[in-house]
């Protein structure tokens, strides 16, 4: 497996939900640790179905055809974990997350 591609990891990372869903992978426990969509990564300035719909049809199929994510069977819930590319793009995000305050006037 090549290397991953910077421009299409900051295409991703451009954007706050999908910057927040990588985070939040970041932080899971485990790469098999599920995170829920879009319930982990609302903080109130969308409506939820507003933010599930953008989710599920422009954010996930996004970055699961990079590889970064992959979707899991959670029944009636949206839920993805890492996926097979993730590793190659866990350090730099967990950098640019690690040092947000630092870099960035506004990161969310």
């Amino acid at each position: 497996m090549g290397s991953a591609n910077p421009n299409a990891l900051f295409d991703v990372m451009a954007n706050k939900y999908r910057r927040r869903l990588l985070c939040r992978l970041i932080e899971a426990q485990t790469a098999n640790e599920v995170v829920y969509v879009p319930g982990e990564i609302h903080t109130g300035e969308k409506e939820l179905q507003e933010l599930l719909t953008e989710c599920v049809h422009v954010h996930l199929p996004m970055m699961e055809d990079l590889g970064y994510i992959e979707r899991v069977d959670a029944g009636d819930k949206v839920a993805v974990s890492h996926g097979r590319r993730f590793s190659r793009i866990e350090p730099c995000v967990e950098l640019l997350y690690e040092n947000r305050d630092r870099m960035f006037d506004q990161w969310d």
